[in-house]
């Protein structure tokens, strides 16, 4: 398994059938070996969160019916770390396309976080820093990137970069970095709002998608499930991907 496969997972861009090629190639990958001590360095490379924690699990002593059950519980961890960043994003495009005060989105954010933060303020301190940061068009990609990855402060920061983009700069000083800036879910509807959609629409819009991709994500977290837990059972590649085949049809 090579770093660059590793460290390119990301469960917002991949489809459903990337999720299953991944796992199927660490099937590969651990082949006829008697141990899973292969997967040790693919886990120290992995940049998806939930798929990190899977492979940890794997690599740990703990019993076939604990893992499945710890497993379990990440995937509902993760699907709703990632439903809060799906309101982080909705509440930023709505008040861009308001033409509302950072000041404001950043409160209503900080309604969403389970643990508020130390320092609520610093975040949009480092999102202002971030504007001034950029040369015309220009910006390093952890600038712009809307990576869900990301934990939630990095996450809020980010988008409060567009924030602050938009109100000093106007709605389409963002359209440069829309081609590039990781989340579709985001940066189309960004786009709406830069295009002159209403707000209604928009709102709308954002809703069906995000319950669209959420339940996409639902998906892959239990196709990663039940490959992990074929993997550890060391059923051979073709089973695996009887397995695989279950959840893409």
């Amino acid at each position: 398994m090579s770093q660059a496969l590793s460290s390119d997972l990301n469960f917002m861009q991949v489809p459903l059938a990337g999720v299953a090629a991944y796992w199927l190639t660490l099937r590969k990958l651990v082949g006829n070996a008697k141990t899973l001590a292969s997967l040790e360095q693919e886990l120290q490379f992995v940049a998806e969160p939930f798929v990190g924690h899977l492979l940890s699990l794997l690599l740990s002593d703990l019993p076939p019916a604990r893992m499945r059950q710890c497993a379990a519980v990440s995937a509902k961890a993760e699907m709703l770390r990632m439903a809060r960043h799906f309101d982080f994003m909705r509440i930023t495009v709505l008040d861009i396309a308001q033409s509302e005060n950072p000041l404001r989105t950043l409160a209503r954010m900080l309604a969403i976080f389970p643990t508020a933060p130390e320092d609520p303020e610093a975040i949009l301190e480092r999102a202002q820093d971030r504007l001034q940061r950029t040369t015309g068009k220009q910006a390093p990609r952890e600038i712009y990137m809307v990576d869900h990855r990301l934990n939630d402060e990095d996450f809020c920061t980010t988008l409060l970069f567009y924030c602050v983009m938009a109100r000093k700069h106007g709605k389409a000083a963002s359209r440069p970095f829309l081609a590039q800036a990781g989340s579709s879910f985001f940066t189309d509807a960004l786009a709406l709002v830069v295009d002159g959609f209403d707000t209604p629409f928009v709102r709308k819009w954002m809703k069906k998608a995000k319950e669209t991709v959420l339940a996409d994500m639902d998906r892959k977290c239990a196709l990663s499930i039940d490959l992990c837990d074929a993997l550890r059972e060391r059923l051979s590649f073709e089973s695996m991907q009887l397995v695989a085949r279950s959840h893409l049809r």
